[in-house]
């Protein structure tokens, strides 16, 4: 036997291995590639468009259902897709109203809001919900003495004019004094 052909020989041999390898790791790529978007599937997240409402109810977020008229659909579903807006419609088809319900996560309702307004929709009127501290009722006995916009002694003149300077409430302070008669006891002026 000769040096070359056992060289040759083993030289095949190593080149044999090496594409076993590639191709045991190429395949456990695919195999790994095939799962990961097998799962995307069956997980369905979509970002963004209609989807079904299993698919909002399993993201276990609040919901909001927001009516809207049957016409404007469409342009509901361009500018909702356009702001990003996760969202499923719920037609009733015992009655023919032509209003359809639009149920979206409560995170997207200022979206929502937007897409709305573009569509020229009234805003909704906001509830108060339990989250959220009730404001404090107005009193029910009238201050008189406070002006009600600031709630301070002064009157409403004193403060639309500009405010005064520390010399001039100094010299009003002494005019004031100089009216007032003084009191008994206190001969001596300062």
């Amino acid at each position: 036997m000769s040096i070359g052909s056992e060289t040759a020989e083993q030289m095949t041999r190593e080149a044999i291995q090496i594409s076993e390898a590639a191709a045991k790791l190429a395949a456990l790529g695919a195999k790994n590639l095939a799962a990961l978007c097998l799962a995307l599937a069956n997980e369905n997240q979509k970002l963004r468009g209609k989807t079904h409402m299993n698919a909002l109810l399993r993201s276990g977020k609040e919901l909001r259902v927001f009516d809207l008229k049957e016409q404007d659909l469409a342009a509901f579903r361009r500018e909702a897709k356009k702001y990003g807006i996760l969202f499923s419609v719920i037609k009733d088809t015992a009655s023919d109203s032509g209003h359809v319900d639009i149920l979206a996560k409560a995170e997207d309702v200022s979206k929502l809001n937007r897409v709305f307004e573009r569509l020229h929709y009234a805003a909704p009127e906001k509830k108060p919900t339990e989250d959220e501290p009730l404001k404090k009722a107005e009193s029910r006995v009238p201050q008189e003495n406070r002006s009600a916009e600031r709630g301070t002694g002064w009157p409403q003149e004193m403060m639309e004019n500009e405010p005064i300077s520390v010399i001039d409430r100094i010299r009003q302070h002494k005019q004031q004094s100089r009216q007032t008669p003084p009191r008994p006891g206190k001969d001596k002026e300062r």
